[in-house]
């Protein structure tokens, strides 16, 4: 199940920015929309791990 959802959590960010890309093929996609996604995607990542290492290691808090 971790596994499951490393994969999740790492791919989903990667894909939906290749969306982003492939779509401006066609259609004009601001810079401004697609940094604002990454950042997003970035600080949902930073908070998904800090909650993992949390309830992996409870003995480790501060």
């Amino acid at each position: 199940m971790a596994i499951l959802r490393a994969v999740l959590l790492c791919g989903l960010p990667i894909e939906s920015l290749a969306i982003i890309m492939l779509m401006s093929v066609h259609f004009h996609i601001a810079e401004l929309v697609t940094g604002i996604i990454g950042v997003a995607f970035i600080g949902w990542l930073l908070l998904a791990s800090v909650v993992y290492e949390c309830h992996a290691n409870p003995d480790s808090a501060n």
